[in-house]
């Protein structure tokens, strides 16, 4: 069985993180994607938003998509989430799977000083890098490069942090986001004046 695991701290998450799921399951050929939202993630800021929320906003997001699954595994952890964590725990649950770690090329480039164990962490699963506008990885080594599977050459154009901007301007965010999440987002006044 091969298992794609998309982490994000999904605040919020939007259609990109599923794009990028559905490309890596296709190309990849993925009996499944795992969407696993961070609680807190060591290299970001805390989000505002609480994690049951924004793991109730990945499930939304995903809408019982075919093959794929949101996961809570990280809620439970005490402190700071960490991927090799994460990596380690799927790997208990299942031992004869293939794992896959979804990340994109800014999480890539930041690896070797916000990520504990830097790039020792390839070597616990193959990572797939997913490319994102101002993050090259020409900037990383070919031995770095080799380890792991880059996406098609498709940047991600959006960002949760500029959805959040656009929430507390008021703009539009209905071509970032899943209808279900938009609602969800309104009725519980989430990211509005920030």
């Amino acid at each position: 069985m091969k298992i794609g695991l998309l982490g994000s701290t999904c605040n919020p998450p939007h259609k990109e993180h599923i794009k990028i799921g559905e490309y890596a399951k296709k190309h990849l050929n993925l009996d499944r994607l795992i969407f696993v939202p961070t609680k807190a993630p060591p290299h970001k800021e805390l989000p505002e938003v609480s994690p049951e929320l924004r793991v109730e906003m990945a499930r939304l997001a995903v809408n019982k998509r075919p093959g794929w699954e949101v996961s809570d595994v990280e809620l439970s952890r005490k402190g700071k989430s960490y991927t090799r964590d994460t990596i380690k725990t799927f790997r208990e649950r299942y031992p004869k799977a293939e794992l896959f770690c979804i990340i994109g090329s800014d999480s890539f480039l930041s690896m070797p000083w916000k990520w504990r164990g830097g790039y020792g962490i390839l070597d616990l699963c193959q990572f797939v890098v997913a490319p994102r506008p101002g993050h090259p990885i020409r900037h990383v080594s070919e031995k770095i490069n080799s380890k792991v599977i880059i996406l098609g050459k498709k940047k991600s154009r959006v960002s949760s942090s500029k959805i959040r901007s656009f929430l507390k301007k008021g703009k539009s965010v209905k071509k970032y986001l899943e209808p279900k999440v938009t609602e969800f987002i309104k009725n519980k006044k989430l990211y509005y004046g920030i």
